[in-house]
């Protein structure tokens, strides 16, 4: 607290001022409102604090405030004099607010003559430019009563804020303080008349991972804006658990000796690790992808090893992958010798999440949440009960994607257990390494059937991935990366999860299989439009299931229509489809339901498709265009 002189100005100032003002960066260092409390009467408050490293001239600085919806700052003004010191708080109250506030304010303003749904802006003046610092609410925007903060409705009305620890600068984007959750609100909501913070303030936690996961002004996803974080490039230094195993990454390609054909390394090695203050702090926003061409530097360590690291924060193509310096090895969180360790054991489960939390779906777009990438970004997560769809195998590599909560995370191989083209016996890997041995016991890595429930595990992070064009250009999907299926090999000795009291963890586990769906057919091989064609297929259930119904959804250029099979003999469906119009392209899929609620679907993926023509064909599109106007095969 200290003491200051206030002026008050209006008129033309205020004018000129709105023309001018820029907005400043939310990460660099200066005073920011650090308090608001908008209690009951009077009890009103705004506290300032310096968070840069030294002290400020105050009257390098102005607040203005905007009422109800105002599209100008035209409200009020303060205008300050005097000095702050760093890591020290300013206080401007109401005149008549309770003698608690009173106590510790270090002026009584008109300032605080605000409600729920007034906008409240600081500005830095540097010579003839006036800068927009730190922001609470949005010019030209009335909210009603209050503006949300997190997940408390009328967070600014009847409550009081105050800005987390990890915060030490001010937030000149509108609204982006504020957040959509509690994660990525900078504020604290406390309850109305509540003033044990005001006077005084804490600023500023020890580095950790957090940091390097939370993007303040980010309001939409693109690439550039991912790789624009303000510390990408500088060097920074902390102490996690190592949460994947090193020697399943196989992401690299191999690196191959001319001579002897012999694999003698890879490019680069993927590495997950979860920061170890998510143990007092949470987990939201504390891991983090390492990606490192010395690869010898992280493929000697294992899952619960603790390591100090130093390195910094890169990106490739919009992926956040930190470039290790150096690392020393702490200790192991199941070392009987190092017992303090233990503590973060619980670091290298998975946490359980929502699908719907990574990615939003609604059947044609898929897209990450923003909040997802922050919260999520290179964690160790779960998904129970999932339905698996979108199965898709080419060149060694299976695409396929899990389903629940109204959304969709494709599975991305970055560990050598979830590929085939990086195995011993198609391109070849380093022997070390747990690499599928495709000729042995381990074969081929094979996605589980369409429809099928499962639970899996994995970790999360951006990669670019999109097999079926379902992300709008310039958008991004988060990707869940599975590492282990419970065999690892040591040695050229391969070790099983279960046997002689091994223990090793399995992300993927088919928890039951869908109804197999067959021998499709159609009555007609060449189809006019006079035709009414009836489609047969059999459906059968797995593992004593029975089928409880089966569907054939059609689809034509103007319409998707879904329609019952009917039970003939057997294990035999048949459905007749109406007449097409000439020159109609036609694709249909059929999905069988079975008694303990999985889905079997004909095709696996994609869709069965024919051609309604009554005479020669004199277009091009006629036989390339698919009637769902995706990637397929023609319908002829």
């Amino acid at each position: 607290m200290i003491n200051a002189t206030i002026k008050r100005g209006r008129g033309a100032f205020l004018f000129v001022l709105v023309l001018l003002f820029s907005y400043g960066a939310a990460n660099a260092q200066d005073v920011f409102i650090s308090e608001y409390i908008e209690g009951s009467s009077n009890n009103k408050a705004i506290e300032l604090y310096n968070g840069a490293s030294e002290d400020v001239d105050l009257s390098s600085y102005i607040m203005l405030r905007a009422n109800n919806g105002a599209e100008t700052w035209v409200s009020d003004t303060l205008r300050f004099t005097g000095t702050l010191t760093t890591g020290d708080v300013y206080v401007i109250a109401n005149p008549s607010a309770d003698q608690t506030i009173l106590d510790v304010a270090d002026t009584t303003h008109s300032m605080t003559f605000y409600n729920g749904d007034d906008a409240i802006g600081l500005f830095k003046i540097t010579g003839t430019d006036t800068t927009l610092i730190d922001m609470f609410g949005e010019l030209g925007e009335d909210p009603g009563s209050a503006w949300a903060v997190g997940s408390t409705s009328g967070g600014t009305g009847e409550h009081t804020l105050v800005r987390k620890a990890e915060f030490e600068s001010g937030n000149p984007v509108p609204l982006a303080s504020f957040g959509t959750e509690d994660f990525t609100s900078e504020w604290i909501v406390t309850a109305q008349n509540d003033f044990s913070n005001i006077g005084s303030h804490e600023a500023g936690i020890p580095f950790n991972l957090r940091k390097l996961n939370r993007y303040r002004e980010l309001t939409e996803f693109s690439e550039a804006a991912i790789e624009s974080h303000p510390l990408a490039g500088e060097s920074v230094t902390f102490t996690a658990v190592i949460t994947s195993y090193p020697k399943s990454s196989g992401l690299s390609n191999p690196v191959v000796d001319e001579g002897s054909g012999e694999v003698t390394g890879i490019s680069r090695i993927h590495v997950f690790v979860t920061d170890t203050t998510a143990n007092s702090m949470g987990r939201e926003g504390m891991s983090m992808q390492l990606v490192e061409t010395d690869y010898t530097l992280l493929e000697d360590r294992t899952r619960g090893d603790v390591v100090t690291i130093t390195g910094s924060l890169g990106f490739f193509g919009g992926t956040a992958q930190f470039d290790v310096e150096s690392i020393d090895l702490v200790g192991n969180v199941n070392d009987s010798e190092s017992p303090e360790l233990a503590e973060y054991a619980p670091l290298i489960d998975p946490w359980q999440v929502s699908v719907s939390d990574i990615n939003s779906f609604d059947g044609s777009e898929l897209a990450m949440q923003l909040s997802g990438y922050q919260k999520y970004n290179g964690a160790y997560v779960e998904v129970l009960s999932a339905t698996v769809s979108n199965v898709a195998e080419g060149a060694g590599r299976v695409d396929w994607a899990i389903n629940k909560d109204g959304s969709r995370v494709y599975v991305y191989d970055t560990s050598l257990r979830y590929r085939n083209d990086h195995a011993i016996g198609a391109d070849g890997y380093l022997e070390s390494y747990n690499a599928r041995r495709l000729n042995g016991e381990d074969g081929p890595f094979v996605a589980p059937l369409p429809g099928s429930n499962v639970d899996i595990r994995g970790y999360v992070n951006y990669v670019g991935d999109d097999p079926d064009a379902l992300v709008p250009s310039g958008n991004g999907a988060l990707s869940i990366n599975p590492f282990e299926d419970g065999v690892v090999w040591v040695n050229g000795n391969r070790n099983v999860n279960g046997e002689d009291g091994f223990v090793w963890p399995t992300d993927l586990v088919v928890n039951g299989l869908p109804p197999v769906v067959s021998n499709v057919a159609l009555s007609d091989s060449s189809v006019a439009s006079t035709d009414a064609v009836t489609v047969t297929a059999e459906a059968e259930g797995v593992d004593g299931a029975t089928i409880t119904g089966v569907n054939l959804t059609y689809s034509t250029p103007d319409t998707s229509i879904t329609i019952a099979m009917s039970a003939t003999t057997g294990n035999e469906y048949e459905a007749t489809l109406p007449t097409f119009e000439n020159f109609t392209p036609v694709s249909f899929f059929i999905e069988a339901e079975d008694s303990e609620g999985l889905t079997g679907r004909a095709p696996l993926s994609g869709a069965y498709n024919f051609f309604v023509t009554d005479e020669a064909i004199a277009s091009i599109a006629l036989l390339q265009e698919t009637a769902d106007g995706k990637a397929g095969d023609s319908p002829l």
